[in-house]
């Protein structure tokens, strides 16, 4: 029966590749998994009153301090630590390793790990991504705390047994902190509310507001602010009126190959016609800039936080078609609409498409959210 369950839950997995295939799949990543269950018949009580909890330190490293609770009995097998660690966004940086009770069948274990980040993007995107580079099945998934904490349950199969692993990826500066509780598959059924309890347990000992990458404020004559990452770079034309302002921001990857592109507009209140009329302009500008043209609608992007200077936005996505507007062009265009007292504006982002490179899609998109939600339009127009 055990394993008829195992098998069902594959299946749904297979079932679930055929979905993620699909272009649209990256569309909202959470939609495509269960959500994650977090029921149990443990109460939090039973589990602590059998349970050892760790508060660890990683020297140098103050926000990787980390703590959790495992059952009695685990065994630590890190080891001994020579020297401080070295952080890579390649190879895992292992800070502890468990294992669980011995039994005639694959042991459960515990590892907690460290991988950096070089670029802003979305933790529950990088997430799923590196899970799957690594073999596994992910089939649920849950969002945390305001995307800094992602949970996940994924099946990992290898030469020594079939596993389920619940794991858990903490954002922290340009770090991601990862545990992962893994069990065979034959006992599943029997420790998986201790896996979810000490998952669950697994938390910072200390927070703090750093982001992945450092972010640079830049600003037009003080009419015109917002953040963005470092690893873009913003140029502006030479400045003749104040009515009428724009500003482009570009990153590229290392090869030195262009990744994103943000084109932003802005004109004062009390010039140009009506809002209509002046977004046309803009997309007619725009399109003469970058040699797209906007096509279908994609989405509209939910639950924006704007700067309190914005009386109302909102953002939304198309395909990005070729000049005549038949072709696609395998990219997207993202659209911010910004109203405030005396400016609006318009930003563009011309980003690779999230079904032909969904890495670069992420960061491209996360980088354009921080700059749209930072952006604040005020000053007296002249």
């Amino acid at each position: 029966m055990r394993h008829l369950k195992i098998f069902s839950r594959f299946l749904c997995l297979v079932t679930m590749a055929v979905v993620l295939a699909q272009p649209a799949w990256a569309q909202e990543i959470m939609k495509a998994y269960t959500d994650l269950d977090t029921t149990v018949k443990m109460t939090k009580e039973e589990f602590n009153a059998n349970a050892e909890t760790y508060e660890r330190e990683v020297p140098g490293e103050k926000l990787l301090s980390h703590k959790y609770s495992l059952p009695k009995g685990w065994e630590d097998i890190s080891g001994a630590q020579i020297g401080g660690y070295e952080f890579s966004s390649k190879v895992e940086t292992i800070l502890e390793k468990y294992v669980g009770l011995p039994n005639m069948y694959a042991r459960s274990s515990f590892n907690v790990f460290v991988l950096k980040l070089d670029r802003e993007i979305n933790l529950s995107h990088w997430y799923h991504t590196y899970m799957s580079s690594r073999g596994y099945s992910v089939f649920a998934m849950k969002d945390f705390e305001s995307g800094k904490r992602v949970e996940a349950e994924s099946i990992k199969i290898n030469s020594e047994a079939t596993f389920v692993v619940r794991s858990v990826a903490v954002l922290t500066g340009d770090k991601v902190l990862i545990a992962e509780y893994s069990v065979p598959d034959t006992f599943w059924d029997e420790q998986r509310d201790e896996a979810v309890w000490s998952i669950a347990s697994f938390d910072l000992v200390y927070t703090d507001d750093a982001t992945i990458e450092p972010h640079k404020e830049f600003s037009i004559l003080d009419i015109v602010k917002f953040n963005y990452p470092a690893s873009w770079e913003v140029k502006v034309p030479r400045l003749t009126v104040v009515d009428e302002l724009s500003a482009v921001v570009k990153t590229h990857n290392i090869r030195g190959e262009l990744d994103g592109r943000i084109d932003s507009f802005y004109i004062a209140s009390h010039v140009g016609g009506t809002r209509e009329e002046n977004l046309e302009s803009y997309k007619a500008k725009y399109s003469d800039i970058v040699r797209f043209q906007i096509g279908d609608h994609i989405e509209t992007i939910e639950n924006v936080t704007f700067n309190k200077t914005i009386n109302a936005g909102r953002i939304d996505i198309f395909k990005a078609m070729d000049e005549t507007g038949k072709s696609f062009t395998g990219y997207e265009i993202w659209l911010a609409i910004l109203e405030s007292d005396v400016y609006d504006g318009y930003v563009f982002l011309s980003t690779i498409g999230r079904e032909y490179d969904f890495l670069t899609w992420s960061k491209n998109q996360r980088s354009f959210k921080i700059m749209v939600e930072s952006m604040a339009l005020h000053g007296q127009p002249r």
